[in-house]
């Protein structure tokens, strides 16, 4: 099997990313590069193309070595205000030249990720569609300051609640711990969010996190408006 995947990216930062514009004087750093202010309306987006090229191992039949195109259209309108904030991003996942003939019945399966995109979206080699990625807003419940509150439709990486301040310790949670079962599926070109509430208190101790939800559709289908036919509560104490 080979798998050989060439990706452009181009990104807004959002207001108040890492970057070395941060060092600039303050006159200068009230947007951060590439995002633009629209009244008190922060607006950023991003865009992803892909192209991926599959070698599916040797099967018997089917078409198991092909080259298709994925790409993901991000845009964000998010607004801070003093107690709250709110934000409404869309997506728009665009597939080209899916695959028509690489799955075959019995054990071989879909040839590649393309058999399931073609699979997954209708028996079309070309789909696109906008949906609501996220769209939410934020509070301070309670009045309490390390409280926060999101309702609505969000991401959500389970184990990522607190980041260690040793590198190494750093890079092991995020490659190996977060999202092992509950992610955005962000590898895919359609992605996932989740639809309920996401509470999070964080004190110099750790931090409590609570969320429940349902999953949005998405990873290999364009069609990200309904949901899943399930739902999940999770919650965790994590210690510094």
């Amino acid at each position: 099997m080979a798998v050989i995947a060439i990706q452009m990216a181009m990104a807004a930062e959002p207001e108040g990313a890492p970057s070395n514009a941060a060092k600039a004087p303050a006159a200068k750093a009230s947007t951060a590069p590439g995002s633009l202010k629209i009244g008190k309306v922060t607006v950023s987006g991003s865009l992803r193309s892909r192209i991926e090229g599959f070698d599916w191992f040797e099967p018997a039949s089917g078409n198991n070595a092909y080259a298709y195109s994925g790409n993901l259209f991000r845009l964000s309108f998010a607004q801070k205000l003093e107690n709250w904030e709110w934000n409404a991003e869309f997506a728009v996942p665009i597939l080209l030249g899916m695959p028509s003939d690489s799955s075959v019945p019995g054990a071989q399966g879909a040839l590649g990720a393309g058999a399931n995109y073609f699979a997954a979206n209708g028996r079309r080699g070309n789909r696109a569609m906008i949906f609501p990625k996220q769209l939410y807003v934020r509070l301070t419940p309670f009045g309490g300051a390390g409280q926060s509150l999101k309702l609505g439709r969000f991401e959500f990486l389970d184990g990522s609640e607190l980041a260690p301040k040793n590198a190494t310790l750093a890079a092991v949670k995020n490659s190996r711990v977060a999202q092992r079962l509950l992610g955005n599926f962000g590898w895919t070109n359609v992605g996932r969010s989740f639809d309920g509430l996401h509470y999070s208190y964080t004190k110099s101790w750790g931090n409590f996190t609570f969320v429940s939800g349902v999953p949005t559709r998405g990873v290999f289908q364009v069609d990200g408006w309904g949901w899943n036919r399930t739902a999940f509560g999770y919650a965790a104490v994590t210690l510094p």
